[in-house]
């Protein structure tokens, strides 16, 4: 009786035979060591039976977020890191379903994308990361890592047209939604190839080509983009590249590019700012017209103050101070502008006003430069066609009248006009009588022709 009681001890599966051998018995274990099931398997979520053994396994969702097909054993493990000890029991197995499925609802939440497995850094993509990554890049300038970042992309992925960026990034916030694998772009074929393998004839071929696919200014921002990873690959300690090929290459460079400003279009710009009460812009645009700074620097400049007739900015990158004389309609708009900031500074209840001479009127800090860009292409628009995109038919009527006589009421020398009509399509009357060209906003809005010009 002992030795049958402890045979009911016995995992699942084994089978006892009593052959007499002696006194007692001698038992035989049966050549089926796994659990086998009938035909009618339990059905366990993220768990299948084969032949009566059962298996973790997971669909494509579940394998993008990290979970991996496995059969269900225990330990010990083989020298692949896989359990060859003895199979799960049905109640095994349920309780590991339970427990999986637990654990793919917390993925999905937390949006936990499937681990990289560990490359090996071999190809200019792989060196463009490190670069990017290395100390030595994030010493630059945030507007050159920017650039650099820019180029980056270029050198690693065909171009794509802005409807298919679109449509892009709409794959991309989906497949974030749905916890599955983001979508891919097509790559150029310069990025899985090994740096060492680049001489001057590669580089000129992917010049040429960049040149005639996405523009002679970003063929060269790539061309010293790729041109910095490899210097800095010299002294890196996994790279130690070659001497680099672009040293000694000469590439030609694009024409400037010039954007002539007639005074009306100035003034129509600066008037229609002050239209919305974007009177930053319009003092954006005096500091353009008087220093000829870039819009950068005009962003990050200081006032500091008159000084014996003169100007005088502080550029916030560089430190520099710019000097410039005296001009009265500057003058007056730096007075109006210190007026305006300290209207904003109560208005908005601030502790002290930025330094900065171009303010935004929504939080008083300085413009960022999305802000920025959004601002001066509102105020073109409205320079141009007397009205917004968002206003509606009937209100583009009454606000192109009343746009067109506050914008066009002043000639290049600001003079104010006098308006004899005012209605868009009539003509306005200078001081001196002479007659103006019809409104802009019965033109086609370009720069330079949808102004009015004095005959």
């Amino acid at each position: 009786m002992k030795n049958i009681a402890s045979a009911c001890e016995r995992p699942m599966g084994v089978v006892a035979l009593d052959i007499r051998v002696g006194a007692g018995f001698q038992w035989v274990p049966s050549v089926t060591s796994a659990p086998r099931l009938s035909m009618a398997d339990p059905r366990f979520p993220y768990v299948k039976w084969r032949g009566g053994r059962p298996r973790a396994v997971h669909g494509p969702r579940q394998r993008a977020l990290g979970f991996v097909d496995a059969d269900l054993r225990h330990p010990p493990l083989d020298d692949k890191g896989r359990p060859v000890g003895r199979w799960f029991t049905m109640e095994e197995a349920a309780a590991f379903s339970d427990k999986r499925v637990a654990e793919v609802a917390a993925a999905r939440a937390a949006g936990r994308a499937k681990p990289k497995p560990e490359r090996k850094r071999e190809t200019v993509d792989h060196l463009l990361d490190d670069w990017t990554r290395s100390d030595e890049f994030k010493t630059n300038a945030l507007a050159t890592q920017r650039s650099y970042h820019k180029a980056v992309q270029a050198i690693l992925y065909k171009p794509i047209t802005r409807e298919q960026a679109a449509e892009f990034g709409k794959k991309e916030r989906a497949a974030k939604v749905l916890g599955v694998l983001p979508p891919v772009r097509e790559r150029e074929a310069i990025a899985d190839v090994a740096p060492s393998s680049l001489g001057r004839p590669e580089l000129r071929a992917f010049f040429n080509y960049v040149k005639a696919e996405r523009g002679h200014h970003m063929a060269i921002s790539v061309i010293a983009a790729l041109s910095a990873a490899l210097t800095w690959g010299q002294e890196s300690i996994h790279w130690r590249l070659g001497p680099n090929p672009r040293i000694g290459m000469e590439f030609d460079h694009p024409d400037g590019r010039v954007v002539l400003v007639t005074m009306p279009e100035f003034s129509a710009w600066v008037a229609a700012s002050d239209e919305i009460t974007r009177h930053s812009i319009g003092d954006s645009f005096y500091l353009a017209l008087f220093t000829g700074q870039r819009q950068t620097d005009r962003i990050a400049m200081r006032d500091e103050g008159k000084v014996e007739g003169r100007h005088a900015f502080r550029q916030s990158k560089t430190g520099e101070l710019v000097n410039i004389k005296e001009a009265l309609q500057l003058t007056a708009r730096l007075n109006a502008a210190r007026a305006r900031a300290k209207e904003i500074k109560l208005r908005l209840q601030l502790d002290v006003v930025p330094p900065e001479f171009v303010i935004n009127e929504d939080n008083g800090q300085p413009y960022d430069e999305n802000a920025y860009r959004h601002w001066v292409t509102t105020t073109r628009t409205l320079a141009a066609f007397g009205f917004l995109d968002r206003d509606t038919p009937a209100s583009r009527d009454r606000s192109c009248g009343a746009a067109c006589r506050r914008t066009h009421s002043r000639s290049a020398d600001g003079v104010q006009a006098v308006s004899d009509r005012g209605r868009p399509g009539q003509g306005d009357t200078r001081a001196d009588g002479r007659r103006a060209q019809p409104c802009a906003c019965r033109m086609d809005g370009r720069p330079g022709e949808s102004r009015q010009q004095w005959r």
